[in-house]
C-alpha cells in the first residue's frame, strides 16, 4: 500500500509538472504571438507566412541596411555644409554674403543633372556596380571639400558632389519598390527619407564632437575635419554595396539569395502587378513625356524644395544666447520628431494602404509652421513650437513617393521616370526657390519667404486632391480593378494570375471595382 501510495504521488507530481510545463509553453506561445502582433504593427503583416518573414529578414539585413547607410551618408554630405558654416567656415573663408544659399544652389543643380542618366543606366549597368562606384567618387569629393581656399572652390565641389549623388535616391527607391509589396514599402520608404533627418541630427552631434575634439589638431580647423571624416565614411559604406545591393528580382545575382528565393521575389512582384523593366530606347523615353502621369505627378516635386524653411539653426545662432555646440545640437530634437512621425505614419499607411490623405495632412503641418513664421512677432514659445512642429509633417514626401510606386506599378519605366523627374525638379526648385525667397543675408527673418512658402503649401494641398481625382478617373476609364493590395490593375492580369493555380482563390475574391474609394 505504501508503495502504491508513493507511485500515485509520483504520478501526481509528474502530472502536475507536465501540466505546468504545458501551461508555461502555452503562455510563452501567447507571449510570442503578442510580440509578433506588436512587431507586425510597425514592420510586417501579422499573417505573413514563415517563408515570407525569412525572405524579408534577408532582404532587410543586406539590401535595405545598405540603402539606409548610403542615404544616411549622402544626406550627411548635404547637411554638413550648414554645420560647417556656423562652426567657423563662415569666418575662415569670409562668407558674409549669400554664399550659403549658393552652395545649396550649385549642389542641387548638380543633383538635377545627375538624375538624367539614371533611367538609362539602370537598364544597362547593374545597380550593384554603378551605385557603389558613384558613392566612392562622391566620398572623394567630400574629402576634397576640406582643402577649399575660397567660396569658388566650394561651388565647384558642391556641383560635382550633386552630380554623383543625384541618382542615389531614385535608384534606391526603384530598387526597393521592386522587392517590397505595398504592405511593406511605406514604412521602409519612411525610414529611407528619415535618413535625411537622422543625417542632419547626427551632423549636429558630429560637428559638435569634431569641433571640440579636433579643432586645431595638426593645424586643421574643426569644420575641415568634418569633411575629411565624412568622406572616409562614404568610401567605407560604398564598398558594401558591391555585395549587398541585389539589382532587380529578374536579374539578381545576390549571393545571399538562393534560387528559390529569387523565384519567390519574382512571384511576389507578379502578384502585386508590378511589371519588370524593358529596354528603354530614346523613342520610348520621349514617348513617356506624352502621357498624363508626368504632368500630374511631377508638380508635387515642390514638396521637396522651398516649402519647409530650414532656418532653425540660423535663428538659434542669431539669438546670441547659445554656444556653437548648442546651436549644432538643439535642432537635432526637431529631426528626431521628423524621424518618429515619418515612421509611425508610414506604418499606419501600410496597414491601411491609404497614402494621399496622409500626404495632405503632412503638408498642412508645414502650412501651420509657415503661417506662424510669416507673422513672426509671436510669443517665443510658439515660434519654437513652429520650428519643431513643421517636422511632424515629414511624411508628405515619403507618402507621395510610395503612392507613385503603388499607382504606377503597371510600368517600371514610368515609375522610374516619375521618381527621377520628381527628384530632378525637386532639386531645381531647391536650387533656386530658397535662394530667391530665403536669402541667407536676411536670415532668420525673411521679408517674403515664409509668406510665399505658406501660399505654396496651400496650393499643394489642393493639388494632392486633384492628383487623386485624376488617378481614379483614369483607372475607371481604363477599366481597371483592384487586386488584393488595393492597386488598380487590368482585369486580365488578375485572371491570368488566378489561372496559375496557387493564387486563384486569393486574387479572385479580393477583386474590387475601382469605383470604391482608396
Amino acid at each position: 500500500m505504501a508503495s502504491n501510495g508513493k507511485e500515485n504521488l509520483e504520478i501526481t507530481v509528474v502530472g502536475i509538472a507536465d501540466g505546468e510545463a504545458q501551461a508555461l509553453a502555452e503562455e510563452q506561445s501567447r507571449s510570442k504571438s503578442k510580440l509578433q502582433r506588436f512587431i507586425s504593427i510597425f514592420w510586417s503583416k501579422s499573417d505573413a507566412d514563415a517563408e515570407t518573414r525569412k525572405f524579408l529578414r534577408r532582404i532587410d539585413l543586406f539590401m535595405f541596411s545598405y540603402i539606409l547607410l548610403s542615404l544616411w551618408i549622402k544626406f550627411l554630405d548635404s547637411a554638413n555644409i550648414s554645420n560647417a558654416y556656423v562652426s567657423g567656415m563662415k569666418e575662415d573663408l569670409g562668407l558674409y554674403g549669400n554664399q550659403l544659399s549658393l552652395f545649396s544652389t550649385f549642389y542641387y543643380i548638380g543633383m538635377a543633372i545627375g538624375n538624367i542618366p539614371f533611367l538609362f543606366l539602370i537598364d544597362r549597368v547593374r545597380p550593384s556596380i554603378f551605385m557603389p562606384t558613384f558613392e566612392i567618387l562622391w566620398g572623394i569629393i567630400a574629402m576634397s571639400s576640406a582643402a577649399v581656399r575660397n567660396e569658388n572652390d566650394l561651388y565647384g565641389l558642391r556641383f560635382l558632389l550633386g552630380i554623383f549623388e543625384g541618382c542615389g535616391f531614385p535608384l534606391f527607391a526603384t530598387v526597393a519598390a521592386s522587392w517590397y509589396t505595398p504592405f511593406e514599402l511605406g514604412k521602409r520608404m519612411a525610414l529611407m527619407e528619415a535618413t535625411n533627418n537622422i543625417a542632419q541630427m547626427f551632423s549636429g552631434y558630429f560637428q559638435a564632437a569634431v569641433y571640440s575634439g579636433l579643432n586645431g589638431v595638426h593645424g586643421i580647423a574643426g569644420w575641415r575635419w568634418l569633411f575629411i571624416i565624412d568622406g572616409c565614411v562614404s568610401v567605407a559604406i560604398a564598398s558594401l554595396g558591391y555585395y549587398a545591393l541585389p539589382d532587380l528580382p529578374h536579374n539578381t545575382r545576390a549571393r545571399y539569395l538562393n534560387e528559390y528565393q529569387r523565384a519567390f521575389a519574382i512571384e511576389r512582384m507578379a502578384r502585386v502587378g508590378r511589371k519588370p523593366p524593358v529596354e528603354l530606347t530614346l523613342k520610348r523615353y520621349f514617348g513617356l513625356f506624352k502621357t498624363w502621369e508626368v504632368y500630374f505627378f511631377v508638380p508635387l516635386a515642390i514638396i521637396s524644395s522651398g516649402t519647409t524653411p530650414t532656418s532653425f539653426i540660423l535663428w538659434l545662432k542669431s539669438l546670441g544666447i547659445y554656444t556653437v555646440e548648442e546651436v549644432n545640437v538643439i535642432p537635432t530634437g526637431a529631426y528626431a520628431v521628423a524621424v518618429v512621425s515619418n515612421f509611425v505614419v508610414g506604418c499606419i499607411s501600410d496597414k491601411t494602404l491609404i497614402r494621399l490623405p496622409f500626404v495632405a495632412g503632412s503638408i498642412a503641418c508645414t502650412l501651420f509652421e509657415t503661417i506662424v513664421l510669416a507673422v513672426w512677432n509671436v510669443p517665443f514659445g510658439l515660434k519654437y513650437f513652429a520650428f519643431f512642429g513643421s517636422y511632424i509633417g515629414a511624411f508628405k514626401w515619403t507618402g507621395f513617393q510610395v503612392y507613385a510606386q503603388d499607382y504606377l506599378q503597371y510600368s517600371h519605366e514610368m515609375r522610374a521616370l516619375i521618381t527621377s523627374l520628381y527628384n530632378a525638379f525637386g532639386c531645381i526648385f531647391s536650387a533656386f526657390l530658397p535662394t530667391l525667397i530665403f536669402p541667407s543675408g536676411q536670415a532668420p527673418h525673411y521679408k517674403y519667404g515664409y509668406k510665399v512658402a505658406a501660399g505654396i503649401n496651400a496650393a499643394l494641398i489642393i493639388w494632392v486632391g486633384v492628383l487623386g481625382w485624376q488617378c481614379n478617373r483614369m483607372a475607371l476609364r481604363d477599366g481597371r480593378v483592384r487586386n488584393e493590395y488595393g492597386l488598380a490593375v487590368q482585369r486580365d492580369s488578375i485572371e491570368k494570375l488566378g489561372e496559375s493555380g496557387e493564387w486563384k482563390d486569393e486574387t479572385v475574391v479580393s477583386v474590387k471595382t475601382v469605383e470604391e474609394k482608396v
